[in-house]
């Protein structure tokens, strides 16, 4: 509730060197809303997530308040 470990709780931090390249595939679909009039083909789908998250600046981990686990995305293909 409080976003700390309860009392003498045991965690770890791990860190990455600033100039590390993470990569992952992201996967699209065509949409299942139940609306046949409303479904996106993959293609679609892509197009509407692509201008969300390329070029921006993500937080990934914990730590955000001291700056720790920021990222850029960027999305090819």
């Amino acid at each position: 509730e409080t976003g700390t470990a309860d009392e003498g709780g045991l965690f770890y931090t791990e860190n990455l060197p600033p100039e590390s390249l993470l990569i992952a595939p992201l996967l699209v679909s065509q949409t299942r809303s139940g609306k046949k009039e409303e479904h996106l083909q993959a293609e679609e789908v892509f197009a509407k997530i692509r201008p969300l998250l390329h070029g921006k600046l993500l937080q990934i981990g914990g730590d955000a308040t001291t700056g720790r686990g920021l990222v850029i995305a960027t999305l090819e293909g």
